[in-house]
């Protein structure tokens, strides 16, 4: 934050004077032609007002301080903003008002402080907001008031929008900083974030895999390159993927995954199709998530790095289950690894995606390569409802309603400013951008996402549902999977016992949790476009979830 400006010297008091003199005589000549001309400061022009001396802008007459420019208010002079006159500061201006000088703000004047702009109010500066005035102060910057100093607003504050749209939240401090996110600004920026998805609507055609050229021996990188790796021939009389390594052991791939998404009953529906006598569990998290292809592959993990695993250490997984299908021919193995559907950091160390501003192999060709026979599952829930449960399940940030908007409207931001130099694809799939929200909207982009499966894989190798209509009949969408996995019928009695049980891995509500009605408008504007998008992949209007 710019600290304070001081008046410490006389020749500086007379500099400014000398610049406040040419700027007076430009303003003047101005006004008195057409009181609603600009004042325009240009940039790196400083504007300084000297002690005693009021700057004063005129009715409807515009004051702007483009990019870079300081506007300086030394001690004790007012600066005064008239009726319906718009004060608007470029990015990245800072503004300073020192110790006892008003900064006050007529009736109907709108203040406008783009991102990452600094207004600061020294000690003891009185900041008067009159009757009427609006705030509109985006996300990340900041009004910031130094200790006792007061931020005044005039009576019937329910006109002043000091919380324009009630999305501004205060935060109290030991310099006592407010934020204030402008609900205009983020649904320009969603907006923005909207358009930049060049994919939306548009007809999927189903791509064949192109081909790899590679290399006569394998290269030794730290990630295997998986499609120049031979696949495992796998043996007929097995229904699950299974092979004969070199070593003549035993080894199988997943009959199943479940692709996604987070929070949204994967490892419920998991649990529930493992008891079915015909399927075994892995070895991994929950008896369900390996990680492998999204995680532990490229050494990741949800924020940071791990220790890289080869392709031998994801066959070990299904040891377990290896040796009971050995013996019963027709049972299953699956892999219920959420992550896979949309986590694409390691894009860019897959060798093929070399040189690359986006990927052109990601998850599914890898998979597709390898076991191009899986059967594939997701479950989307409405997004506003998955980010929340999404964000109190993790702990990232502070757990209460108040804070998730503030994280919301953060992401919603980062992801902007990346959208304004790329695509919506691009920009999901960027590591550096997607490991700092800590409210991760990103994973909401259902459509996105399914597009990238379903130019890999043909529509009838991949089940989708709902989260809602899974809970309110998980017997008959049970029934379902287990039609599509081609597994031995069981009887409604059975059917009943595997889903009578207690649900797994439910997020508990905390104290102050929830989803306050501004974030979820926020976020219904964001996902929107995209659900719409999805409903018309799957022809099936549920997508929209006007129901919940």
């Amino acid at each position: 934050m710019l600290r304070v400006l001081k008046a410490r010297s006389k020749y500086v008091v007379m500099a400014a004077i000398l610049i406040l003199g040419l700027v007076f005589t430009t303003l003047l000549q101005t006004s008195t032609t057409n009181q609603r001309q600009n004042f325009a400061v240009l940039k790196y022009m400083p504007l300084a007002v000297v002690q005693d001396t009021p700057l004063a802008v005129a009715h409807d007459t515009p004051l702007a301080v483009f990019h870079d420019t300081p506007l300086a208010s030394v001690q004790e002079t007012p600066l005064y903003v008239a009726l319906d006159t718009p004060l608007a500061v470029s990015q990245d201006t800072p503004r300073a008002v020192v110790q006892d000088t008003p900064l006050i703000f007529s009736n109907n004047t709108p203040i406008e402080i783009e991102m990452e702009t600094v207004l600061t109010v020294a000690k003891d500066t009185p900041v008067h907001a009159t009757n009427h005035t609006q705030h509109a102060v985006s996300t990340v910057a900041l009004l910031a008031n130094s200790r006792d100093t007061p931020l005044k607003v005039a009576k019937n504050e329910t006109n002043t929008s000091l919380q324009p749209d009630a999305l501004a939240r205060y935060f109290n401090s030991t310099t006592s900083t407010k934020t204030m996110v402008n609900n205009t600004r983020l649904l320009r920026f969603i907006e923005e974030i909207i358009e930049s998805d060049d994919s939306r609507g548009r007809p999927i055609t189903q791509l064949t895999v192109p081909q790899v050229t590679c290399p006569d021996q394998p290269q030794q990188t730290r990630i295997e390159d998986l499609l120049c790796m031979q696949p495992p021939k796998f043996q007929p009389v097995y229904k699950n993927p299974c092979f004969f390594a070199s070593n003549g052991l035993f080894h199988c791939l997943p009959y199943f995954q479940i692709i996604g998404m987070d929070k949204s009953g994967t490892t419920d529906l998991f649990d529930k199709i493992a008891r079915h006598p015909e399927v075994h569990g892995n070895n991994g998290t929950l008896q369900k998530e390996t990680m492998w292809w999204s995680w532990r592959r490229y050494g990741l993990w949800l924020r940071g790095k791990i220790e890289v695993q080869k392709f031998n250490r994801y066959v070990e997984y299904f040891d377990g289950a290896a040796a009971e299908i050995q013996r019963n021919p027709r049972h299953v193995t699956g892999d219920g690894t959420p992550m896979d559907m949309w986590d694409m950091r390691g894009w860019p160390e897959i060798p093929q995606n070399a040189g690359q501003e986006s990927p052109r192999f990601t998850t599914p060709h890898l998979i597709h390569h390898i076991n191009p026979g899986v059967r594939l599952l997701a479950i989307f829930r409405e997004p506003t409802r998955r980010l929340e449960s999404d964000y109190f399940f993790l702990k990232i940030g502070k757990q209460t309603r108040e804070s998730l908007h503030v994280e919301i409207a953060k992401a919603i931001v980062s992801l902007h400013e990346c959208t304004r130099k790329a695509t919506l694809r691009t920009c999901l799939y960027k590591k550096d951008l997607i490991e700092k929200l800590n409210a991760r909207i990103h994973l909401g982009f259902y459509s996105v996402y399914l597009r990238e499966w379903l130019q890999v894989f043909p529509r009838d190798q991949l089940l989708l549902f709902r989260t809602e209509d899974y809970s309110r009949s998980p017997q008959r969408h049970l029934q379902t999977v287990f039609s599509y996995l081609g597994l031995e019928h069981v009887t409604d009695d059975t059917l009943h016992a595997m889903t009578s049980s207690k649900r797994k891995h439910v997020t508990k509500k905390a104290k102050g949790a929830g989803i306050l009605d501004e974030t979820k408008a926020l976020l219904q504007a964001l996902y929107a476009p995209f659900n719409r998008d999805l409903a018309h992949i799957l022809q099936d209007d549920s997508y929209l979830w006007s129901d919940v």
